[in-house]
């Protein structure tokens, strides 16, 4: 019987494929268990650092912590989120804006790295900075809640963010349109008291903990 080597070929090339193909994946699902894991290590140090009084030590741990997670996977929004808040923990105001600039360049029109970058800058008194990236985090909740209109966290955090642009009228007007789509919402609910209750200064130093 003659060989056919050359189908051989293309067979062990397709069998070789899906071999690496699964590693790959394997691989990558192993780095993002281990990224998930270093973020809640993480957490948890700085938890036990506010309970201790050690809390600029647990940070410094922390920063390091999700400096690690980030290099084995630099896709995690979350790791991004979780490092830009402890820097701001530790006055790091500017290396914050950094890694958030990063998180917008990695994931666009992404609402909630403008949003954190906007009360970054309205926590160092760059007020017109801040109003600019809350313009942008509302324009791109507008945007995901014209592709699904029932995403009700996105429809909530619209209205908080017309709030830090000084729009509270128009904030009422989205809400009530909201509540009215939506009254026995839990979701609803809670943001119809955040608006209710909105103080500012409460908001923002709420953020970073």
């Amino acid at each position: 019987m003659k060989v056919n080597f050359k189908y051989m070929l293309i067979l062990f090339l397709i069998l070789n494929f899906i071999s690496s193909s699964c590693q790959s994946v394997e691989k990558k699902k192993n780095s993002q268990d281990e990224v998930a894991t270093l973020n809640s290590k993480a957490i948890q140090i700085i938890e036990a650092g506010k309970e201790n009084g050690d809390t600029t030590s647990s940070l410094l741990k922390a920063d390091s912590i999700l400096s690690i997670a980030m290099s084995l996977d630099s896709m995690q929004v979350q790791t991004y989120i979780n490092k830009a808040k402890t820097l701001c923990n530790l006055k790091k105001y500017d290396e914050a804006i950094s890694v958030i600039e990063k998180l917008k360049s990695l994931k666009e029109n992404y609402a909630e790295a403008y949003a954190f970058q906007g009360f970054v800058y309205e926590t160092i008194g760059e007020k017109e900075k801040a109003l600019k990236e809350y313009s942008a985090s509302y324009n791109a909740y507008e945007k995901r809640i014209e592709k699904k209109k029932d995403n009700l966290y996105d429809r909530v955090n619209k209205v908080i963010m017309l709030m830090f642009l000084y729009k509270e009228n128009e904030a009422k007007e989205e809400m009530a349109k909201t509540l009215n789509d939506y009254p026995n919402d839990d979701i609803v609910i809670n943001g119809k008291y955040q608006l209710e209750n909105f103080n500012r200064q409460n908001f923002l130093n709420s953020i970073y903990h």
